[in-house]
């Protein structure tokens, strides 16, 4: 079962990854900023294969992860995607791509949401999360929804970049 595929533009408007430079903080003090969103494979790849996961490197730079295997019931794919999501956030976090970019929330969320009209623009019905989910880190689970296979997917992604 191929879990979350996470193509880099797809990834770079879910986290709105930018520099690695500083930003200056409502005090003035140099905040920490995510990576450069082309060090995103390169950096999460081991931390998800430490933790078990089968990682392949997609062309656009994205990674796309196998959390189990085909033919398990709905409650066992959430359970396993459960159990993914809490190791992704910690690689987030170890990687640094937790951390904000440069852009404000509501430009990353417009961002994403053009990507989402793109999507549903090629016959997808998928969820967009609210504004405040989005800023929270609250996606829908569309994996349901998008294709199965890598390849299309990494067409339907590559047809919504921007």
């Amino acid at each position: 079962m191929r879990a979350a595929i996470v193509s880099l533009a797809t990834m770079a408007l879910m986290l709105g990854c930018g520099s690695d430079d500083g930003v200056a903080g409502d005090d003035g003090a140099a905040e920490l900023t995510a990576p450069s969103e082309e060090l995103y494979a390169a950096l999460m790849k081991p931390c998800l294969e430490s933790h078990g996961y089968a990682v392949d490197l997609l062309p656009d730079g994205g990674i796309g992860v196998e959390y189990g295997p085909d033919g398990l019931s709905p409650d066992q794919q959430a359970e396993l995607r459960a159990a993914y999501d809490v190791r992704f956030a910690e690689c987030l976090s170890e990687t640094g791509f937790d951390r904000p970019s440069g852009v404000t929330p509501e430009e990353d969320y417009r961002m994403f949401v053009a990507v989402d009209d793109c999507i549903r623009a090629q016959g997808y019905d998928i969820v967009t999360p609210s504004f405040e989910d989005f800023v929270q880190g609250r996606f829908p689970d569309n994996s349901a929804i998008l294709p199965a296979s890598p390849s299309e997917l990494d067409a339907l992604f590559a047809q919504c970049e921007r």
